[in-house]
């Protein structure tokens, strides 16, 4: 990448990988050392193999929950520059080039878990047409810092955790009955991690 960063997020979007805001050390500092959320935005093209810079956030976050839908990039959330919780929604146009701030499952995009009592076990479905918010089924599990990917029409999350607790489960939620249930337990325990769907290794 052309900025060295830690907790960004990232999606892929019309074969391209994004890579989106994230933080990075302080300069002159050590990257331990307290840090910044940056802007920045990478596009990683596997077809030149390279990396080039694309339109900047609108406010910098570090730890978003990134995801592209409708041919659009949403970065959910995350933590701003002056270290508080962000609570919007960036959208990112590449057609445009452009980010926007609007007043997966289908154009459904899910947010789960979150770093507060309230938000834990939570569970709200996002349209990406409509902009509109709805209440999901609550998780199995309080946890943040978790991976989600969809598959077989199921929306499958692993890892995470909340407090001293790591969530050691492969949860499934069910749109069908808007419902989650715990599929299996995991060998140990995920902070962060990465999660691709493979249909022949997912449980259909």
């Amino acid at each position: 990448m052309l900025v060295a960063r830690f907790g960004h997020g990232s999606a892929e979007l019309k074969h391209c990988l994004y890579v989106v805001g994230g933080h990075t050390a302080a300069t002159g500092s050590l990257p331990a050392s307290p840090s910044v959320s940056l802007k920045q935005v990478e596009q990683y093209d596997p077809a030149t193999n390279k990396w080039t810079m694309v339109a900047p956030l609108r406010e910098g976050v570090s730890n978003a929950a990134v995801v592209s839908a409708k041919l659009k990039l949403f970065a959910f959330g995350g933590t701003s520059v002056s270290h508080d919780k962000l609570p919007k929604v960036q959208c990112y146009d590449p057609s445009e080039n452009r980010w926007s701030v609007p007043a997966v499952l289908g154009t459904q995009i899910f947010i789960m878990g979150g770093d507060t009592e309230f938000s834990a076990c939570s569970a709200y479905k996002f349209n990406s047409e409509t902009y509109q918010w709805t209440k999901a089924g609550d998780v199995t599990a309080k946890r943040m810092s978790c991976h989600a990917v969809a598959s077989g029409n199921k929306l499958f999350v692993v890892g995470g955790y909340f407090g001293i607790q790591r969530c050691k489960t492969l949860d499934c939620y069910d749109p069908t009955i808007d419902a989650w249930n715990s599929i299996t337990t995991v060998p140990y325990s995920l902070i962060p991690t990465a999660f691709v769907s493979t249909w022949k290794h997912l449980p259909s």
